[in-house]
């Protein structure tokens, strides 16, 4: 069961405006906490990314995830305005950087040593250092929360594929943190769904 549906109690432990991060979550995820029982007070706050993709935020916790609503960011003195800002900052904090790379076919999987290398999507800076390595555009793919892919987008035969390793990667995993198979290619600093030709 999803976090935020639990109340406080003594074994809960007490949330901290330096445990919000960002998370991509599909927009199914907002489909399967409403099928869950999810009240409007407990819905989390989200906003869309790109495509299928939301970046939602969370107080990222050793044993569960609390997703942030309006009253628990109240509860812990940050406002709606600030959070994207502060959920960053604390992400960028928690990141191990550099990221390691694994090369397949032209095609880079990312690994941060964690389960949210997705959410490297929405850190500029990480991929203004990573595209400074790339002739064209980058063009990535999140097919699961744990599991980042890119290519460079000038080069043909390494889109095809990665194309082909989402797909693979996607359909290899049936489970609730699967994200997409879209394509993205990233211009002036945002990510656009990509289309071929």
């Amino acid at each position: 069961m999803f976090g935020f549906f639990k109340k406080s109690s003594p074994k809960t432990p007490e949330l901290l405006a330096s445990q919000l991060q960002p998370r991509i979550k599909h927009h199914a995820f907002v489909h399967a906490l409403q099928e869950a029982g999810m009240t409007e007070d407990q819905a989390p706050l989200m906003q869309s990314f790109c495509g299928e993709l939301l970046v939602t935020y969370a107080f990222d916790q050793p044993d569960q995830f609390v997703m942030a609503t309006p009253d628990l960011l109240e509860q812990v003195g940050v406002t709606q305005d600030d959070l994207p800002d502060v959920a960053m900052s604390n992400l960028v904090k928690a990141m191990r950087w550099p990221p390691r790379f694994t090369a397949k076919a032209g095609v880079h999987q990312l690994d941060l040593g964690g389960n949210h290398e997705a959410v490297l999507l929405i850190v500029s800076s990480a991929f203004d250092q990573i595209e400074s390595h790339l002739k064209g555009p980058a063009i990535a793919t999140a097919p699961h929360r744990d599991c980042l892919l890119l290519c460079d987008g000038s080069d043909s035969d390494a889109v095809a594929e990665l194309r082909r390793q989402t797909g693979e990667e996607f359909d290899r995993r049936q489970d609730n943190h699967r994200l997409s198979k879209q394509l993205m290619i990233r211009r002036d600093g945002f990510w656009r769904l990509f289309e071929e030709g």
